[in-house]
């Protein structure tokens, strides 16, 4: 039954750039951002009960220092707001590390880091956060996605083993690139548990 309300929240919104589900005080809830110009959107599922706010009540938590991690998508969440909003939401300290055409491994344009270099150069404010948010899969440059992937958690872990961790999926399309999505999706979705988001 989970599962489906799962999909049936997903699907109604065919578009999103990033989506996640979370396990928040006992109670499920739907986190949505979509980005190029749209505004943060926030989805309870029909499993939760929030308040008026739309957030449950755990979801609330203050003084939370946030780590996202990522490729452009995290450029465009960047751009969107993101920062500003999880700091509002949450009285949160939120630095958000990204790279235009970056992945695990290879570096991007802009800053020209890789995800794991850049893990060692925001080394202090990921070992003091509470929760850690990993968006980069996009880009395949990785010779093994599954091996970068675990080596990428096993570094943020070692800086910050009480925080929450959470792998954002791939929800764009190109046909040129959908298999290869489909793929990391895959190993997204089967590192989960052994990964620890």
């Amino acid at each position: 039954m989970t599962e489906q309300r799962r999909t049936m929240v997903f699907s109604t919104f065919p578009s999103l750039l990033w989506r996640s589900l979370h396990q928040l005080g006992g109670r499920v809830w739907v986190v949505a951002w979509v980005v190029l110009g749209w505004p943060l959107v926030a989805v309870s599922s029909p499993l939760c009960s929030p308040d008026a706010s739309g957030l449950p009540g755990a979801a609330r938590t203050v003084n939370q220092s946030v780590y996202v991690l990522g490729d452009s998508i995290s450029y465009g969440l960047s751009r969107a707001g993101l920062a500003t909003r999880l700091s509002e939401r949450f009285g949160s300290q939120v630095l958000i590390s990204f790279d235009v055409g970056r992945s695990i491994t290879a570096p991007g344009i802009q800053i020209k880091q890789s995800a794991l270099q850049s893990v060692a150069q925001d080394h202090a404010f990921i070992a003091k956060a509470d929760t850690v948010i990993v968006v980069l899969g996009t880009n395949q440059l990785e010779t093994s996605f599954a091996n970068s992937q675990q080596v990428l958690m096993w570094q943020l872990k070692a800086l910050a083993p009480d925080a929450r961790y959470f792998w954002v999926d791939i929800g764009a399309t190109l046909a040129n690139q959908v298999d290869g999505w489909n793929a990391r999706n895959r190993v997204i979705y089967d590192n989960a548990a052994f990964l620890g988001y």
